[in-house]
């Protein structure tokens, strides 16, 4: 049986994702710094934030209400590791090919950052699944304890503030760690079967303003992007995330083939718009106005989806383009 607002919140989710690179391109420019394009691309990625979050939450959500012996470890972790490694391949080809040469110098920067910065999700999604004995067991057996964990998960933020990862060894491990906290929450919140539309918005709003006027202020002082206040474990990136899942878990929602079909490729999205981005941002050169980059948002999403569907289509190509089937 679908459910209409689980592909909208998935919607919802790789729009954020694609929103927060495409942003970022005037936020991180120096140039652009304060300017009202600056502003207004803070607003829109500060809004955006609830991306990743809201994929844990549904994760959460989906597989943690389930028995553990239900739960196809193998078949996930198939689903997420094939099309990982074909678009890994093609991230290596077009780095090396394309934007940068063969050379010592490109290939110790892969080694030392990794392929794309984005895939971190991949590796704690991965991590995620493979620990869900564990998570099954803490949300089934032990609901104290698991009330208790989060009471206690949101403050494992100051883990990320710079002052504290420089005195404690593995601060910045933990931290990311902690992101599986999501999949808990969203457990969590799954067991409330009604709140109010009006709470559940005033939570988003509110942390979406947080995130933005912190990150301003702090940008301010610092008199470039300070960038702390939009990690996702984050006091305003949380209240979005919990709020924006709040309003539309649960509600009954007509089906759109838009939604079905941007959801059913959320996950391939994901893998390839990045390159599409680099491409048209290249192409479009620096620095960007606010119109340019909501026009570049909408051709890397279409491109993406374009692009996943043609993959779908190629021998075995279902098994690595990362659309659900």
């Amino acid at each position: 049986m679908r459910h209409p607002w689980i592909d909208a919140l998935r919607t919802a989710a790789i729009s954020g994702v694609v929103m927060i690179h495409c942003a970022a391109a005037i936020l991180y420019d120096q140039r652009l710094f304060l300017t009202v394009d600056w502003h207004l691309a803070n607003i829109l990625n500060s809004f955006s934030r609830f991306s990743v979050p809201l994929f844990l939450l549904l994760t959460g959500y989906l597989v943690l209400r389930k028995p553990v012996e239900s739960i196809p470890f193998r078949k996930i972790v198939f689903r997420i590791l094939m099309p990982f490694f074909f678009y890994a391949c093609i991230h290596l080809v077009i780095y090396l090919a394309i934007f940068d040469d063969f050379t010592g110098k490109s290939i110790n920067k892969l080694l030392s950052s990794g392929i794309s910065y984005h895939f971190w999700y991949v590796y704690l999604i991965t991590a995620g699944y493979l620990l869900l004995p564990v998570l099954s067991a803490l949300v089934h057996r032990f609901p104290t304890l698991l009330n208790t964990a989060l009471l206690v998960w949101p403050f494992t933020f100051v883990l990320a503030l710079p002052e504290v990862k420089q005195q404690i060894p593995g601060a910045g491990a933990f931290y990311m760690a902690s992101h599986l906290g999501y999949l808990l929450l969203g457990f969590k919140l799954s067991t409330w079967k009604k709140f109010s539309d009006v709470a559940a918005w005033l939570i988003f709003i509110s942390g979406g303003i947080i995130t933005a006027a912190t990150t301003f202020y702090y940008s301010s002082l610092n008199g470039k992007f300070y960038s702390l206040y939009y990690l996702y474990l984050a006091p305003g990136v949380l209240l979005s995330a919990a709020g924006l899942f709040l309003k539309f878990q649960h509600r009954k929602m007509a089906e759109s083939v838009w939604l079905q079909k941007i959801s059913h490729n959320s996950y391939g999205i994901y893998l390839v718009h990045v390159i599409v981005l680099e491409m048209v941002l290249r192409a479009a050169g620096t620095p960007l106005t606010i119109v340019a980059m909501l026009l570049f948002y909408a051709i890397t999403l279409l491109v993406s989806i374009f692009l996943i569907d043609v993959v779908h289509r190629l021998p075995l190509g279902k098994y690595v383009s990362g659309k659900s089937h």
